[in-house]
């Protein structure tokens, strides 16, 4: 039985050894991942122009699916300009709107601007705007400087409002 004891005793001395050993190796990898993340953080800082190019970039990147749908709805109104006559959509649902070219007008220019400012609520207010601005086109309206700029003033002072809010 004494020897048993004393076998037993080895046993828990060593385990217990080992777990100390273990906690000092667990610590000193702690350590060094710490002072690895430290070595990665001054290198960051040093190349702070590359990562923030990488960023820029890798927000075009991911958003490339919104590009696709871009090329492909400007090359539908690409389309509709060349072979469609303007007086067989003149008065489609609506009497003297030319609706279907200001939707295809609306949503090519919704991707598209919502791709180059990556952001789809101001890509929706610049649709917007071109949209307002060729149905006035087709409605004969003259457009200079003035009627643009001052067309522009609401969807600035709404997009500046909601900025501003969220």
């Amino acid at each position: 039985q004494k020897k048993r004891m004393t076998r037993a005793s080895s046993r828990i001395k060593k385990s217990k050894r080992k777990k100390i050993k273990r906690e000092r190796v667990i610590f000193e990898s702690k350590k060094q991942s710490e002072s690895k993340k430290q070595r990665v953080v001054k290198t960051a800082k040093k190349n702070n122009l590359n990562s923030v190019s990488s960023s820029w970039l890798k927000g075009y990147l991911t958003h490339l699916p919104t590009l696709f749908f871009a090329f492909v709805s400007c090359y539908l109104t690409y389309l509709f300009v060349i072979n469609i006559s303007p007086e067989t959509v003149r008065h489609f649902i609506l009497p003297n709107t030319y609706l279907p070219l200001i939707i295809l007008v609306f949503i090519s220019s919704f991707f598209l601007s919502s791709y180059i400012l990556l952001n789809s609520r101001r890509g929706l207010f610049t649709a917007s705007y071109l949209s307002l601005l060729t149905f006035l086109a087709v409605q004969q309206v003259i457009l200079d400087w003035r009627v643009i700029g001052i067309l522009l003033i609401p969807f600035l002072v709404i997009e500046t409002i909601l900025s501003l809010i969220i």
